[in-house]
């Protein structure tokens, strides 16, 4: 669902909402062809002064960069849509946004600024009633107390990732689950909890096949589409 309706200029037009479509697929397939269109979709959409265009695609530059590993870019990007996005109240593409600022600061070990981004995209997803993006931010939060070795809180929202996805098992939050239960596997071995542990990794074993089935071991953090570092 892309949103149009919001600019106080409303100037969208179908070549946009095509390319935001088009920018939706690529992510999941191929990140250059996402930064390409994400620059096409700039172009057009501030020549015409159609903000949530802008704002998109700054959005989506930045989730590029990120999935790509080019953090120096980032930063750039991320200013950008942050300003839009409040500016104008876009509140979906903030959601998008607060998740992988999340990721990248987590990327720059600034726990504190992560934290602070993961939290406001919770509200707006639970706000905005997006059950998988709100199970992906509780487990991103866990992943930042777990780089910390707070394997009790951590433990805490990993739980709360996997309970906010396992009445709702589509094939994204299915393979999240697996990624979910897995941290909590991971919290509970760190804690000594053996027992919490198998418990977990058998619950992912049954979780029913998604198309793309990955190994359930180690413990990710999740990034807006796909998990990070599987």
């Amino acid at each position: 669902y892309i949103m149009m309706e919001n600019d106080k200029n409303n100037k969208s037009s179908l070549p946009e909402a095509r390319l935001m479509q088009q920018i939706l697929k690529a992510r999941h397939t191929d990140l250059e062809e996402e930064k390409r269109l994400c620059k096409e979709l700039l172009s057009v959409s501030e020549a015409e002064q159609y903000y949530y265009g802008s704002a998109f695609a700054n959005v989506y530059l930045m989730d590029s960069q990120l999935s790509m590993g080019e953090y120096t870019s980032c930063d750039f990007y991320l200013l950008r849509a942050v300003f839009l996005c409040r500016e104008y109240g876009y509140d979906d593409l903030m959601l998008v946004l607060c998740n992988n600022a999340g990721l990248y600061y987590q990327k720059l070990n600034d726990d504190q600024t992560a934290l602070s981004y993961l939290l406001e995209g919770k509200k707006l997803a639970e706000k905005l009633g997006d059950i998988t993006m709100l199970g992906k931010l509780y487990n991103n939060i866990g992943y930042s107390f777990g780089g910390r070795d707070d394997w009790e809180s951590a433990g805490v929202y990993f739980r709360l990732a996997y309970r906010t996805v396992e009445d709702h098992l589509d094939e994204e939050n299915r393979r999240s689950s697996i990624s979910y239960l897995s941290n909590i596997a991971e919290a509970c071995r760190n804690l000594g909890d053996l027992e919490g542990a198998r418990k977990a990794m058998e619950l992912a074993a049954r979780v029913p096949p998604t198309k793309a089935r990955r190994p359930i071991t180690g413990w990710w953090n999740i990034e807006s589409a796909m998990p990070s570092s599987l």
